[in-house]
């Protein structure tokens, strides 16, 4: 019976989880606060979507040595 319930609440959380990566704001906060350079790098490679952020966020960028900023 507990596998039958989980089958039913998975699709949930994934389509949640659609509906959170997909806003773009949230995806960005979501990578600044992975823990670090390589978590951030390794981020990017997980699809084109969240490369297509970590090239644009400036946020990212900064905490990337892509662009200037107050990295002290």
């Amino acid at each position: 019976m507990g596998a039958q319930i989980s089958r039913l609440v998975h699709p949930r959380r994934h389509e949640a989880a659609h509906k959170v990566f997909d806003i773009t704001e949230l995806l960005d906060m979501i990578m600044l606060n992975l823990g670090g350079y390589h978590n951030i790098l390794v981020a990017r490679a997980v699809c084109k979507r969240w490369q297509a952020v970590f090239e644009q966020s400036l946020a990212i960028k900064r905490i990337t040595f892509r662009a200037p900023g107050d990295h002290t």
